[in-house]
C-alpha cells in the first residue's frame, strides 16, 4: 500500500528593466526618444500531488499579474 500527497505553492517576481526608445529614426523635433518604465511580473502556482493505489492525481493553479507592461 504506497499513498502519498505532495500540496506546494510558488511565487516569482520578474522585472524587465526600461530604458529609452532609440530606435525612433524621425527628424521630426515633436517626436522625441521617450522613458520607458521598468515591467514588473508576479507569477503564483498552487498545486496538488496525490499517488495512491488506484492511480495518481495532480492539479495545479497558475495565475499571472503584469504591471507597466510594455509593448
Amino acid at each position: 500500500v504506497y499513498d502519498s500527497k505532495i500540496v506546494y505553492g510558488h511565487w516569482t517576481r520578474c522585472v524587465r528593466s526600461g530604458g529609452y526608445n532609440l530606435s525612433n529614426t524621425s527628424f521630426n523635433p515633436a517626436d522625441t526618444t521617450g522613458q520607458f518604465v521598468e515591467e514588473t511580473v508576479d507569477r503564483f502556482e498552487v498545486g496538488l500531488k496525490s499517488t495512491q493505489d488506484r492511480g495518481r492525481l495532480k492539479a495545479a493553479v497558475f495565475y499571472k499579474r503584469s504591471y507597466d507592461m510594455q509593448s
